[in-house]
């Protein structure tokens, strides 16, 4: 099988707990015998090249937009239509072939759907944080630590009380710190967007038995 994965950070760039579970992933499917492919951005600060195999792993990185169109909050480098358009573009690219896309993290779901839809392949996801339900996740990290998510979750409770107590807590004395309430909520309606297109998919993963649950 021909797999190809779309993820926001893949090695040697941006060695986080994400990037290293995705590289695991692709290598292990090398080791039995598929056809592994990565596409990912190119960060403007990282010498990596365009086209390398690491580990057996085809590795395909784009630049993304060096001016988003359209941004917001922390993830202005993706939550951007021009993003969205040059990765979608160098998935379908690196798709001829493959039996099945997997989009690696939330980041990339709208590219790789994009991408689905115009090369007719069906497209999977796994998703690693709860980055899909609310864009900073206060009341689970603070307030509910391994709790479930509140009943009452949503925008107005996410700017009426999760948005102060994220300031009291990570950036006291900043009121910069998650942006405006306009962004907040264009943050927010972004997520809900997000999840929409996120129950489009074939099928739909997670990497822990309570994330599944949060999502429920």
């Amino acid at each position: 099988m021909k797999i190809l994965m779309a993820s926001t950070e893949y090695m040697p760039c941006h060695l986080g707990g994400s990037a290293e579970s995705v590289r695991l992933t692709a290598e292990a499917l090398v080791a039995r015998g598929h056809r592994v492919g990565v596409v990912t951005p190119r960060w403007y600060h990282e010498p990596a090249r365009l086209e390398e195999v690491i580990g057996g792993v085809a590795v395909g990185r784009f630049v993304p937009p060096s001016l988003p169109a359209w941004t917001w909050g922390s993830e202005r480098e993706t939550a951007s239509p021009r993003f969205w358009r040059a990765a979608a573009d160098a998935i379908a690219v690196a798709a001829e072939g493959a039996d099945v896309i997997h989009a690696q993290d939330r980041r990339m779901i709208v590219p790789t759907y994009l991408a689905a839809r115009r090369t007719g392949r069906p497209a999977v996801l796994t998703l690693r944080d709860i980055g899909l339900r609310c864009p900073i996740a206060t009341c689970l990290v603070y307030e509910r630590p391994g709790g479930d998510i509140p009943e009452d979750c949503g925008a107005r409770r996410l700017y009426a009380q999760c948005a102060p107590l994220y300031q009291h807590m990570y950036q006291p004395g900043n009121p910069w710190a998650i942006g405006p309430s306009l962004k907040l909520v264009g943050r927010y309606g972004i997520l809900a967007w997000e999840r929409t297109i996120a129950r489009r998919f074939a099928r739909i993963a997670y990497v822990s038995a309570g994330l599944a649950r949060h999502y429920a």
